[in-house]
């Protein structure tokens, strides 16, 4: 799986790592935006599997730092990309526990200097 987004062109450049009891992180660098607008980011597989996308169900509210987030599948739509402000550009660990796999969640936090 792939942490794909804004801040990295849309590529699958940042890999999720397995680390075990279907649990799987990837660390990564965000920078403030220039516009002070969004990350906008989707898990997907490296060849972007429709039917293996997630995203957050409800995109009316930008998701947050240091809370479980529950992701839904069929995150295909471009209207529904997961939307991440920060406040501080740094190194960011994205951890996604797929235990269910019909409701996975992702947690992000920031790394400790």
């Amino acid at each position: 799986m792939f942490l794909w987004g804004s801040f990295n062109e849309w590529k699958a450049t940042e890999q999720f790592e397995y680390l075990g009891n279907n649990r799987y992180q990837v660390s990564v660098f965000l920078s403030k935006t220039s516009d002070g607008s969004f990350h906008e980011m989707k898990i997907s597989t490296e060849n972007w599997n429709t039917k293996l996308t997630f995203s957050k169900s409800d995109i009316s509210e930008e998701i947050d730092i240091n809370t479980n987030i529950v992701l839904t599948e069929g995150g295909d739509n471009s209207n529904n990309n997961m939307q991440l402000s920060i406040s501080q550009e740094g190194e960011y660990l994205f951890l996604l526990t797929a235990e269910d796999s019909s409701a996975p969640t992702l947690y992000i936090s920031p790394v400790s200097e």
